[in-house]
Order: C-alpha cells, then structure tokens, then sequence
C-alpha cells in the first residue's frame, strides 16, 4: 500500500471528494469523458487513464500556456516528484513507500531521467 504525505488543503479537498462518493467502490478521481466503449472495471470505466485523460491534461496545459506534446503524460508528474524526491535527498526507503515502489532499481529508474544542466551542476560541484 503507498503512504504518501500531503498538504492539509489537499487532504480537505480528498476528505470530501471522497464524502461525495456515493458507494465504498465508487472512484475517487472519475473519468469526466465516459467512452461509449468502456467497460466494467476497464480503464475508461470511470478512471483516470486513457485517451480522455490525455484530452484533459492537454485542456489544461493549454490553459497554463504550455504547448503539449506527444511525451506529455499523467505519469510526466509521477517521475518529476521522484526526480526532485532524489534531488532533494528524500531516504530511498521513504521514496519507495510513497511511490509503492517494490526495489531501489525502480525508485531510481523514475528519477534517471536527469537533465544536462544539472549533470553539468553535479560535475562541477566534484570538481571544486
């Protein structure tokens, strides 16, 4: 199970979505664009996956002017936390426990996607 910290505002806004739901199996996060294909349990049942979650993100990096592309995903976020959990010298232990990450090997797999300023940053920092 992940154990992941969250700002008191944040867990508000989760404490009623979740007093919303009308049924203990009820989704938390549902899929505002039902697929007329979907079906019980699958992704575009009500969850956040799929091609009406990209629509979605994509609405809304256009309203934050960011120009999407292709490799603009849900899961971009995911990666970006783990990246700065590393960066900021979160324990491993207490990485793998929020991200439910199973190994050390799949924690960092999330977090090697550095970029080149900051390799070049690190090296000079050797360097010194």
């Amino acid at each position: 199970m992940k154990q992941i910290p969250m700002l008191p505002a944040v867990q508000e806004i989760l404490r009623r979505r979740a007093d919303a739901c009308r049924s203990p199996t009820d989704h938390l996060f549902a899929n505002p664009i039902q697929s007329k294909y979907a079906t019980p349990g699958s992704r575009q049942d009500g969850d956040v996956g799929g091609e009406p979650a990209r629509r979605l993100l994509k609405r809304y990096l256009r309203k934050a002017g960011i120009t999407p592309s292709r490799d603009m995903l849900w899961h971009a976020f995911r990666r970006y936390f783990v990246r700065k959990c590393v960066q900021k010298g979160v324990p491993l232990n207490i990485l793998m426990t929020w991200t439910g990450h199973d190994t050390v090997t799949m924690a960092l797999h999330s977090a090697k996607e550095t970029r080149r300023e900051e390799s070049s940053r690190e090296i000079d920092r050797l360097l010194a």
